[in-house]
């Protein structure tokens, strides 16, 4: 038991490196151009490796909450647009005129929420993860609205990217709005993920 324990261990900490050296590699890959660390993508990681160092489960599974099908969407978008040149958002990702340094890195930044699912799969989310996901939400909803210009599209929170599928909506009422539409529609629905996946191992571990 006790080794198990140990090993247990040492796998958060190698997962936990794992993420402080793919928040290097964001750094390096993004220069000098700050702003773009508004993104919480290019955050998660730094996010992640925290909190397997400290072998915070719910914590790590409310991170899960925030990033997985913001990163299931963009690798869909992304390899839509690699092997058939269409992108599911209205254009095909500019990332590939970038060397492959930065495409590599981008993708990458993407996988975290996959990793991180793989280890925890087997713990059951609570009421507290949907809670630290709501802190999550306000947070990076925060951050946005103070750090970055009324004119970007950061996160989705003052706007679409040019030329993507723009809502026939007013995008004031998004932005005002955003931590409940992000609540909905990305942190319950894999919040259900998680739940149903938990559920599913159980069934078929018991005898």
């Amino acid at each position: 038991m006790k080794q198990k324990k140990e090993e247990g261990n040492r796998i958060y900490f190698y997962l936990g490196m794992f993420f402080m050296l793919l928040q290097v590699l964001v750094i390096t890959r993004n220069g000098t151009d700050y702003l773009n660390f508004i993104w919480f993508c290019n955050f998660a990681p730094l996010l992640f490796a925290f909190a397997f160092f400290l072998k915070n489960t719910q914590f790590i599974k409310a991170l899960i909450n925030v990033a997985l099908i913001p990163d299931i969407l963009f690798l869909i978008d992304f390899f839509s647009s690699w092997l058939f040149n269409f992108g599911i958002f209205g254009q095909v990702q500019p990332y590939f005129q970038e060397n492959f340094i930065y495409i590599a890195t981008t993708v990458l930044l993407h996988i975290p929420a996959f990793l991180a699912l793989a280890l925890t799969y087997k713990i059951k989310p609570k009421i507290k993860t949907l809670i630290y996901s709501a802190y999550l939400v306000i947070a990076i909803y925060l951050v946005t609205l103070l750090f970055s210009p009324s004119t970007s599209y950061y996160n989705y929170i003052y706007s679409t990217r040019p030329g993507y599928i723009h809502p026939n909506i007013p995008y004031m009422i998004i932005t005002l709005l955003w931590p409940l539409i992000v609540f909905l529609a990305l942190v319950l629905p894999a919040q259900a993920i998680q739940f149903w996946i938990n559920k599913k191992c159980l069934k078929q571990n018991t005898p």
